[in-house]
């Protein structure tokens, strides 16, 4: 065994000897961080960029483009199957008077009637949830397009 001799924090190092962090490293460890100009037109080296930033970008892009359109399906107005909306086009030609609109899908309330163009020599009289009521003043001479949107009556109600 070799003799050992004190250092001055105490630590008892083989004779002759360095203490450890004095020591220098089997190797020199040193990672480049920019690609030598010699590697940067290589083959390899352009697959491995676009491996390490292309792919990752992809996948993430399409991960965000799925599930936006599975937010979209399962959230938007679509998704709603009780959502009605009809539409129908009067022309009682050399009729005066009150006149009934009955719609072919009854609605649970009063939807929302609008009609595309002015109304021109009708009023609207009464809305409800299975039609509307409509006064002619002048007899028909104008074609009246209308579009109701609401919530479809339940069955039996």
């Amino acid at each position: 065994m070799s003799e050992m001799s004190p250092t001055p924090e105490g630590a008892i190092l083989p004779e002759g000897g360095q203490a450890q962090s004095d020591r220098i490293p089997p190797f020199n460890v040193t990672a480049p961080t920019v690609a030598s100009a010699e590697h940067q037109g290589t083959r390899s080296f352009r697959l491995r960029q676009v491996l390490l930033y292309g792919v990752p970008l992809l996948l993430t892009l399409c991960a965000g483009f799925g599930l936006g359109f599975f937010v979209a399906k399962h959230t938007g107005p679509a998704a709603d199957p009780e959502l009605l909306t009809q539409s129908g086009t009067l022309a009682p030609a050399g009729y005066r008077g009150p006149y009934k609109v009955f719609y072919p899908v009854p609605f649970a309330s009063p939807p929302h009637l609008t009609f595309p163009t002015s109304p021109i020599g009708y009023t609207l009289k009464d809305q409800r949830a299975d039609g509307f009521e409509i006064d002619i003043q002048i007899g028909g001479v104008q074609e009246m397009k209308w579009e109701a949107k609401g919530q479809r009556a339940r069955n039996g109600k």
